[in-house]
């Protein structure tokens, strides 16, 4: 069995007087943009942020923009951490 289709595809208005169907079709016209979504008319913003919207993706870890160190650097990069211990196991003996 076949389901019907109630949707309007298309209206024709028979009218002697133009003026009359001229406000006859801006009045359709008006009740599509307003009801019907596929016709509604957007404004620039909202249509350009809608065909270049993008998915934001968020790391796993919930304190990755929060960290406290900006500057992030390997294990050993040449960042004296220990001032004291350096001094006293690398420059210490060349002193001697």
């Amino acid at each position: 069995a076949r389901v019907p289709s109630y949707r309007l595809k298309k209206i024709t208005f028979i009218e002697n007087d133009l003026q009359a169907a001229e406000a006859l079709h801006d009045a359709l016209v008006e009740v599509t943009h307003r009801w019907l979504p596929e016709k509604q008319v957007t404004t620039a913003p909202q249509y350009w942020g809608h065909s270049t919207r993008r998915l934001v993706v968020m790391p796993d870890a919930p304190c990755w923009f929060t960290r406290r160190h900006r500057v992030k650097f390997k294990k050993h990069h040449g960042v004296k951490r220990r001032h004291r211990h350096n001094y006293r196991s690398n420059i210490r003996p060349f002193l001697w």
